[in-house]
């Protein structure tokens, strides 16, 4: 596409004196936008053109008022020279003349000067604005212009068949015209859209006088409690007030008969529209409900991570089902209880089985600082759905692999949790450390192994513990140092 539009831009002239015959390079476009463009880019290069002409201009008369200035300062200086510092004050009374012509020749050319000054500076701005100007006219010329080529071939060798079927295709089905719906409604439906209008607005002039009674009446009970006196103004609403609202009301009334009765007219004369717009329908039934919601629909009780990582994320939603929420046992035990022919009772046993066992993780007893910080490891990760999504992500970036089964994916991370390379012995933990509690870079090189990276053409049964190990040392590594610094 792009060599298309050099192509064509390139056959057209670049002077700046080349009229509008030119503006066959695009005709076969058939497209009056672009030629429009091009005529107005074709005046603006012109007026830019004419702009840079007159800053040339105006640059070498200033080079010249320059000179000449220069050349005047220097004269009076000179003859002041003469005068002052040589000590030759007869000469003073004798060129008083000259000196007073030398001054204001000097201060004419100083004006001229910054005259022209002045004008190069308008120059430049008006130069700025109509380059601006000219790029933006270049750009919808050129986004026409490749737009108009890549639909010729399409256009031309489709004509035929579009009108064909324009012809024989019912009006029903053409979609929304570009010139909007077209303007069929019975005058009866206008009548009883026009008159639902009113009575919309008849309601809501009800509301409002309602509500400023409300307002006014607790002003003036706050006022006569402190003992102070209620305005004019609201002693004249109060008064006024049941005779407006009794207008109002009758009005509403009036209106809502008037809605009935053309509703009623429409249906006889099968004036009403099939799929009327919602406030339309709403105003005629007002038990049809809530319009459709676009929004999504709310999540359960269950978070979106947990249906990502159920075997993972801990989720204990069995505390939110009664009033007083059972312990994980006893969750457990009422998951064995249940009968066999329940369908729910494997799941919830389960469930009940894995909560049970994330909960006693820190519990369990360990038998050294490394045990134990892998045990913590563990729990932080299976009650926490951003540190699984860390380790989700950690996985993708050091092992380049795509996941293409999460539960397995789940269940390798607990069973190779224990037995991966990132569970170092307690002789790790064991030696001199930095002043921030973190081993020192040369301990940490000779402890810490590199993440292994798996190459993807591994057959599943040898990369699946090893990319899991990589995951999970990564995973590890960065909880530790981040507890560590902490």
């Amino acid at each position: 596409m792009t060599d298309v539009i050099v192509g064509k831009v390139s056959r057209l002239p670049q002077h700046s004196d080349y009229d509008v015959s030119s503006l066959t390079s695009t005709a076969h476009l058939g497209n009056k936008n672009v030629e429009q463009l091009w005529k107005e880019m074709k005046a603006r290069r012109q007026k830019l053109f004419l702009a840079k002409q007159n800053m040339a201009n105006e640059r070498k008369a200033l080079r010249d008022l320059r000179r000449r200035k220069d050349e005047a300062d220097n004269s009076f200086m000179n003859m002041l020279r003469l005068i002052f510092i040589e000590g030759r004050q007869g000469l003073l009374a004798a060129s008083h003349d000259s000196i007073k012509k030398s001054f204001a020749e000097m201060q004419s050319l100083r004006f001229d000067y910054h005259w022209h000054e002045s004008n190069y500076e308008k120059l430049e701005l008006t130069l700025d604005d109509e380059e601006e100007t000219l790029n933006n006219i270049e750009t919808r010329f050129f986004s026409l212009l490749a737009a108009g080529s890549t639909r010729d071939d399409f256009e031309t060798d489709s004509a035929d068949e579009s009108e064909e079927e324009e012809a024989s295709k019912p009006h029903d089905l053409m979609g929304i015209s570009r010139d909007g719906p077209a303007d069929d409604t019975h005058p009866l439906w206008r009548d009883l859209v026009s008159a639902i209008g009113d009575l919309n607005n008849a309601r809501e002039e009800h509301d409002q006088l309602l509500r400023d009674h409300g307002r006014h009446a607790y002003d003036m009970k706050i006022k006569t409690s402190v003992g102070s006196k209620p305005t004019a103004e609201e002693i004249e609403f109060m008064d006024e007030f049941p005779t407006e609202e009794r207008k109002k009301r009758e009005d509403v009334e009036r209106l809502t008969d008037e809605v009935g009765r053309l509703r009623r007219v429409c249906e006889q004369k099968g004036a009403m529209k099939k799929h009327p717009p919602f406030i339309i329908a709403y105003a005629l039934d007002p038990d049809i409900g809530e319009d459709m919601s676009l929004d999504d629909p709310q999540p359960d009780s269950k978070a979106r991570d947990y249906m990502q990582f159920p075997e993972l994320v801990s989720c204990p939603d069995f505390m939110l089902q009664e009033k007083f929420p059972p312990t994980v046992e006893q969750q457990l035990e009422a998951a064995e209880k249940l009968g066999s022919d329940d369908a729910s009772k494997r799941m919830r046993l389960h469930e009940a089985k894995k909560e049970l066992d994330i909960s006693t993780l820190l519990s369990r007893g360990f038998k050294n600082k490394s045990d134990f910080i892998t045990q913590w490891l563990l729990h932080h990760l299976r009650t926490s759905p951003l540190a699984v999504e860390l380790l989700y992500a950690t996985f993708g970036y050091a092992v380049r692999l795509r996941i293409q089964n999460r539960h397995r994916w789940q269940k390798d991370v607990l069973f190779h949790w224990w037995r991966d390379g990132a569970v170092r012995p307690p002789e790790t933990f064991i030696g001199p450390l930095t002043g921030s509690g973190v081993a020192s870079p040369d301990r940490m090189r000779d402890t810490i192994q590199p993440s292994v990276i798996v190459e993807p053409l591994l057959p599943a049964s040898a990369s699946s513990k090893a990319v899991t190990e990589a995951s999970g040392r990564a995973f590890s590594e960065s909880m530790l140092l981040e507890t560590a610094v902490h």
